[in-house]
């Protein structure tokens, strides 16, 4: 799997003078440039910026580095963005990038608003043991044992009450 190093933004204001950005739809679309040349500005101005990576972020390049576009929409609308916080995408939709759906949120607080693991046949926090389904939840790090059900149904409601009660607004429905 390739990671992609997440660069430091530029400047709010650059952002601004280079971009034009859609709070409503979470669109960014290229501004006329006077620091490139002309036939780039003809070829790109107004056009729409950034593309969908593998993971399903939309990526933006600016002077040849890469920058995830939900955080140059924060940066955009908010100024400077502390490189230790990260933006949590409230619908868990990565590419949905509307100022609405925006939050800025810690590492662990964007991990419980998370879908879990992919391709799974059981919800976020449920795991079978024998014919059984037991249900547990992380909290600082340290798993929190919900109890053992007959279903996968009951153990992922045993789960979802957890993550309400200890994860607020970051609990994630599945």
């Amino acid at each position: 799997m390739i990671k992609m190093r997440i660069n430091s933004l530029p400047k709010s204001e650059y952002i601004r003078s280079i971009l034009h950005y859609d709070s409503d739809t979470g669109i960014f679309k290229w501004q006329h440039r006077n620091d490139v040349p002309q036939r780039w500005n003809k070829r790109w101005a107004g056009k729409r910026a950034g593309t969908i990576n593998p993971r399903g972020y939309c990526v933006i390049a600016i002077n040849g580095k890469a920058y995830r576009a939900h955080r140059l929409a924060y940066a955009y609308m908010n100024g400077r963005i502390s490189e230790q916080l990260e933006i949590d995408h409230i619908n868990g939709i990565r590419s949905d990038n509307r100022i609405v759906n925006l939050r800025l949120a810690t590492k662990a607080e964007n991990q419980r608003n998370s879908q879990g693991w992919r391709n799974r046949m059981l919800p976020k926090g449920v795991y079978k043991n024998r014919d059984k389904f037991v249900a547990q939840i992380m909290k600082d790090r340290k798993p929190i044992y919900l109890g053992i059900f007959d279903s996968p149904e009951g153990a992922r409601r045993a789960h979802m009450k957890a993550a309400r009660a200890l994860h607020g607004d970051f609990a994630r429905a599945q």
